[in-house]
């Protein structure tokens, strides 16, 4: 009789301790107001979106064939211009770019936050670096 209140006990500590280890979400790790709207926000978020890009499982999400070899393709891709990028590679650092563009234009940055970026609004918090280069753009 013992022997079953212990191994009960155990389960119910046992369950409680896996419940208690699991990490919040990548969403609700992002979510810090403090650092939503700075650079490193931002480069928090683009990390995040990347990581999810390259290891969310692609199977669990019901694609056609067709459609799963695309995204298969593209997560390849991505994979294989991560890793080359570093060694200088011309063509996939403007593969990277252009994802990490894409992450930001879709889902991060609009025409109603950008002044915490670059505070076009308040000339005085713009650098003299950063009024040229809005110059020359």
């Amino acid at each position: 009789m013992w022997i079953n209140i212990l191994f009960v006990a155990l389960l119910v500590l046992g369950t409680v301790f896996v419940f208690n280890r699991q990490t919040p979400s990548s969403q609700d790790k992002w979510l810090d107001e403090t650092k939503k709207h700075s650079f490193d926000g931002l480069f928090e978020y683009v990390k995040i979106k990347l990581n999810d890009m390259t290891k969310t499982n692609i199977q669990s999400m019901g694609l056609s064939k067709e459609r799963y070899e695309r995204e298969i393709f593209k997560r390849s891709e991505l994979i294989t211009s991560l890793r080359r990028c570093v060694y200088g590679s011309l063509k996939d650092k403007e593969y990277v770019k252009d994802v990490i563009y894409t992450i930001l234009k879709d889902s991060y940055v609009t025409a109603e936050n950008i002044d915490y970026f670059l505070p076009f609004n308040y000339l005085g918090r713009l650098s003299a670096v950063d009024k040229f280069d809005i110059l020359l753009y």
